[in-house]
């Protein structure tokens, strides 16, 4: 057994990515899209947090957040997958046993962060520009002027194919 030693520093986003066991594409349906969404609200009302960022893609998700103390991330993660899990009732396992973990260390950190997460629906073929994508964060930051409506059209992000965050 692999011992996972989770950092936790106090104010700094926390990137998480979680994956479906076996790859099994238990988030494709729109619906279960949402109910993971869903899931992450209801865990910020037991556990306040500042949502950053996440994209949902159909075998696994993305999500940035600032969690009200650092020390609850785990639990928060740990809340959201099963709460989703619980819904989907009859299912075989839905998540692996263990997700990747990132904590946010600059402005340059967080922007390239920020760019694979709302990069990732292209990466993986669910649309051609990631604006097109409905279950991510991109609609609110090209709201606030982060991200030009167009980002990426027609080029990925910079230094995209080094990043392996998943």
């Amino acid at each position: 057994m692999t011992n996972i030693r989770r950092h936790f520093i106090p104010n700094a986003p926390v990137f998480i990515t979680a994956v479906c066991h076996d790859r099994c594409p238990h988030l494709a349906a729109p619906e279960h899209k949402d109910l993971l969404l869903t899931a992450m609200r209801e865990v910020k009302e037991r556990h306040p947090f500042r949502m950053l960022g996440y994209a949902v893609m159909d075998d696994h998700f993305h999500w940035l957040f600032v969690p009200g103390r650092a020390a609850d991330f785990p639990r928060m993660v740990q809340m959201v997958k099963l709460r989703f899990a619980r819904r989907l009732a009859g299912e075989p396992p839905v998540w692996q046993r263990r997700y990747w973990d990132h904590i946010i260390r600059s402005m340059d950190d967080l922007r390239n962060h920020l760019d694979y997460i709302h990069y990732n629906p292209v990466k993986h073929g669910l649309v051609t520009v990631p604006g097109d994508y409905r279950w991510s964060s991109l609609p609110v930051y090209v709201g606030k002027g982060w991200y030009p409506p167009d980002w990426c059209t027609t080029c990925p992000p910079e230094g995209v194919d080094d990043w392996h965050f998943e």
